[in-house]
């Protein structure tokens, strides 16, 4: 939205503005505002932050609390596609959150997805 990007100090050619990756992150102005980082700061985008073994999977990323959140898992990506494990999620204030996968494959590879409510 213009009040978003405005927000940001763009306040013309919006349209600009939200289809550029204006801090290097690799991600449009539009998915920052879709995932609420900040699209003038290049570290700050939404990634997974670790995922760990033990008798599940668990994948933890940043997250605010006006987002919701997926995870979804692939086996195999060139022919099995992504799966819903986790989701949707209320993110936390300010913080993290860890979703958990308790299906066992020999291979796992993670996504996060971000959504407004």
């Amino acid at each position: 939205p213009e009040w978003w990007l405005a927000r940001w100090g763009w306040t013309n050619n919006f349209g600009y503005w939200e289809t550029n990756d204006t801090d290097g992150d690799r991600f449009f102005a539009w998915q920052e505002q879709i995932a609420d980082t900040i699209p003038t700061n290049g570290g700050s985008y939404l990634r997974i932050a670790n995922v760990r073994h033990t008798n599940s999977y668990a994948v933890t990323f940043a997250c605010t609390n006006s987002r919701v959140y997926t995870l979804e898992s692939s086996s195999n990506l060139l022919a099995a596609g992504w799966s819903l494990v986790a989701g949707p999620s209320n993110g936390a204030a300010g913080g993290t959150m860890t979703l958990t996968d308790t299906n066992e494959a020999a291979h796992r590879s993670y996504r996060v997805g971000a959504s407004e409510p």
